[in-house]
This record gives structure tokens, sequence and C-alpha cells, in this order.
């Protein structure tokens, strides 16, 4: 409402989460929320590769909800008394709300939108996935190898469905050993170019801070 002087960005992610619970959980009394059911759901987020910060944000709009309208008193036993939500430790780094995602992704067009949507759901730094060669993919068996990490060492990335559906629809295996190659297939893309020229253009237009 205009009057809870909240954003207007904020308002509609509650729309959002409110929405999403009144789905999940349709059918369901409050008697029904157990701390078992609440850790199966937040493991069916997690499985979704949602970031640990908007998970964070399903489970606190469902206890907000819970405590503003039942209280905490009037549960018959508070589950979220026995589900441990995971502290995230301040920082500059930004996560998106799934709403503020499509827009970011609607901004940067087709082409370049499943591009963003690999390093969210893997979690690889720009400089990881514009360097990775497609022998660093294993899609067979679902998970990439960095071998050039900042932490020196090698890591293993698993893939969801939805990654290796994203690896497969890209056809630069015909031509180049790198999954990004730029207009010469001996090389990858350039990180900074495509940062530059191309990423945070996107995020400026889809009305985006911090990200």
């Amino acid at each position: 409402m205009p009057c809870s002087g909240k954003k207007p960005s904020t308002i509609i992610d509650e729309r959002f989460y409110g929405a999403w619970w009144s789905k999940r959980l349709s059918g369901k009394r409050v008697n029904q929320l157990t701390p078992n059911l609440l850790e199966q759901i937040k493991g069916e987020l997690t499985q979704k590769i949602h970031a640990p910060q908007t998970i964070l944000h399903y489970m606190k709009f469902l206890r907000h909800v819970l405590y503003a309208t039942v209280g905490k008193s009037g549960l018959p036993e508070n589950p979220f008394e026995k589900v441990k939500l995971k502290a995230i430790r301040a920082g500059r780094t930004r996560f998106l709300s799934p709403k503020k995602e499509a827009q970011l992704y609607e901004a940067i067009g087709p082409t370049y939108a499943p591009w963003v949507r690999l390093a969210i759901l893997t979690g690889m730094r720009k400089s990881e996935q514009f360097r990775l060669r497609w022998t660093d993919v294993d899609l067979e068996h679902g998970f990439l190898t960095l071998g050039e990490t900042k932490s020196g060492a090698v890591q293993y990335v698993p893939l969801t469905e939805e990654s290796i559906a994203i690896l497969r629809n890209l056809d630069s295996w015909q031509r180049s050993k790198w999954v990004f190659p730029s207009q010469n297939p001996q090389t990858h893309l350039n990180v900074d170019n495509f940062h530059g020229r191309l990423y945070w253009p996107a995020v400026k237009q889809a009305g985006l801070e911090g990200v």
C-alpha cells in the first residue's frame, strides 16, 4: 500500500513472495507448518539454485507473515524456532529477486540472457566463465572443471538441468575450443569488453543498482 512507507520495489517483491507461498502451501493449515516441511521447502529452493540471500528473503517473508497474522503464541508449534536460517554476511553483493532478474534478461536481450543466467546458476566469476573451454565441460556427468580460479586450486562446478540445457544450445564448439569465443575463434571473448559494452548498459537500462 502507498501509505505503508515501503518502496514500490519492496511492495512488488513482497507480492511475488506472497503469491509463491500461497501456491506452495495451498490447502495446508497453520498446524501443518512443521520444521520438517520448511526444511523441505528450503531444500527445494536450493535445488533451483536460488542465491542464499534470495532463499533468506523467501523464508523471512513467511516468518513475518506468520508472526504478524497469527503471532508466536498462536502457533501450535513455532516451526521457525527449529529452522536454521543462514546468516548472510553484510557486503556490497547484490542479490536479485526473480522479477528484477527477469528485467535484466529483457534488457540484455535473448542472445546474452542465457549467459547471465548461466552465471547465476553456477556462481562462476566472469573471468572463469569466459575462459571456459569445451574440454572443461562434462555435460554427461553434469559438471564443469575450473582450472584457473581465484584461489589457485582446481574447482568443480555442478550443473543443473537448466545449466546443461543452456550449454547444449551453444554452438561455439563447432568453431572454437572456447565456450565463449571472440570474433577470432582462437581467443575467448574479452571479459572487460562484454562487461562494459553489454552487461553494464543492460543493468542501467533495467534500472538496477549495485548489481
